[in-house]
C-alpha cells in the first residue's frame, strides 16, 4: 500500500494511490462513488458532502475489511480481538499477508493448582489470499478458571483463520483432585500437595508449519509451599513449582506484527498454599497469580490455596493479518 503525504497533495498523487483514470475528478473518490475507488479507507464522505484535497492527507487505500484497522510502517493491520470476517476486495484479484493467529489461554486450576497454558500460536508469513473473497476469522475464548480447591482450569478456545488453527491453551490441574495438566496448544501445569499430577502437553504443531506450543511444568509435593506448576508459553516450558513457591509460567512467543513488540501464548503461574510464586516471567500470561491477558491467548494462574481456592481465567485469543 501506499500512503498519501500529510501534507500537500495533488490531483496525480490521488490518482497514483487509490485508482482512477484521466480527466481526474474528485467525485471519483466519494467513498460511495460507482469506481470504488475509496471503498474501505476510513474518513472519506459519501456523495452529497462537500469533499476537498484535504480529506485525502495521510489516507492509504485497503484492500480488504474487517477487525480494526490500523497502519505501521507501510503495512495494514487488521486486528480481530473477536470472531469476524476478512473481506479481500474485488479490486484486486490476490493479496499476499502475514498472519498472527492465537488460541485463547486455559485457565488456571484451583488451590495450588497448576498454571493454565498459553494459547497456541501460528504466525505464517507470505500468504497469498483470493481477491473478492471472504475468510472466516474465530477468536478463542480464555478458559474457566478452577473455581474451587480441587477443579482444574478449562482449556482455551481455538482460534482460526482460513484453514489456520491454533489451538487454546490446557488448563491447569487442581489441587489435591484433577492433579494433571491439561493438554493444548501449550499444556496446562501440573497440582500438587497430597501428590503429584502429570503435566500437559502441547498439541500445537511445531514451529515447521508456523506454530508454537510447549509442555507445563510439574508440582512438587514439598511444604511449606506446594507450588504447583506453570503453564507451559508458546516460547518455553512451564517451570516447576517448589516448596518456595509456584512454577513460573512458560514465555509467549515475541511478535512485533502489529507494531510494537507484544509477547502472545504466555503461560500462568503456578498456584501455591499461601500465594508465593518464584518468579515471574516477562511475557508469561498470569504471572504472580492473576488472570490471563485478554487477546494475548495468556494462561490464567493457579490459586492460592489457604486464602482464596479459585484460580483465574485466561485470557482470549487474537487474530492480526498485515499487509503492504
Amino acid at each position: 500500500m501506499s500512503t498519501l503525504p500529510s501534507t500537500n497533495l495533488s490531483f496525480s498523487q490521488i490518482q497514483t494511490v487509490m485508482g482512477g483514470a484521466n480527466p481526474i475528478s474528485l467525485s471519483e473518490y466519494y467513498a460511495n462513488a460507482s469506481g470504488g475507488f475509496t471503498t474501505g479507507v476510513s474518513g472519506i464522505p459519501n456523495t452529497g458532502t462537500a469533499i476537498n484535497l484535504g480529506v485525502f492527507r495521510g489516507k492509504g487505500k485497503y484492500y480488504a475489511t474487517g477487525g480494526i484497522i490500523t497502519t505501521n510502517n507501510g503495512y495494514i493491520i487488521h486486528r480481530f480481538n473477536s470472531s469476524s470476517s476478512f473481506v479481500i476486495s474485488s479490486s484486486v484479484p490476490s493479496l499476499t499477508v502475514d498472519v498472527l493467529v492465537v488460541g485463547g489461554g486455559g485457565g488456571g486450576g484451583g488451590g495450588a493448582g497448576g498454571g493454565g497454558g498459553g494459547g497456541g500460536v501460528v504466525y505464517q508469513t507470505g500468504l497469498i489470499l483470493t481477491g473478492n473473497t471472504s475468510y472466516t476469522v474465530t477468536v478463542g475464548n480464555g478458559g474457566s478458571k478452577g473455581a474451587t480447591i480441587n477443579a482444574a482450569g478449562g482449556n482455551g478456545g481455538n482460534s482460526t483463520f482460513n484453514t489456520i488453527t491454533a489451538i487454546g491453551g490446557g488448563g491447569g490441574g487442581g489441587d489435591a483432585a484433577n492433579l494433571n495438566g491439561l493438554s493444548g496448544g501449550s499444556g496446562g501445569g501440573a497440582a500438587t500437595e497430597t501428590a503429584i499430577g502429570s503435566v500437559g502437553s502441547a498439541l500445537q504443531p511445531s514451529s515447521a508449519s508456523g506454530g508454537y506450543g510447549n509442555a507445563g511444568g510439574s508440582g512438587t509435593d514439598t511444604g511449606p509451599q506446594y507450588g504447583g506448576g506453570g503453564g507451559g508459553g508458546a516460547g518455553g516450558t512451564g517451570g516447576n513449582g517448589s516448596g518456595a513457591g509456584g512454577g513460573v509460567g512458560g514465555i509467549g512467543f515475541a511478535s512485533s506484527i502489529s507494531g510494537s513488540t507484544v509477547y502472545y501464548g504466555g503461560g500462568g503461574s503456578g498456584g501455591s498454599y499461601q500465594g508465593a510464586i518464584i518468579a515471574a516471567n516477562a511475557g508469561g500470561g498470569g504471572a504472580t497469580g492473576s488472570p490471563g491477558q485478554a487477546n494475548t491467548g495468556g494462561g490464567g494462574g493457579g490459586g492460592k490455596a489457604k486464602t482464596n481456592s479459585e484460580g483465574y481465567n485466561g485470557g482470549s485469543g487474537i487474530v492480526i493479518v498485515r499487509y503492504i
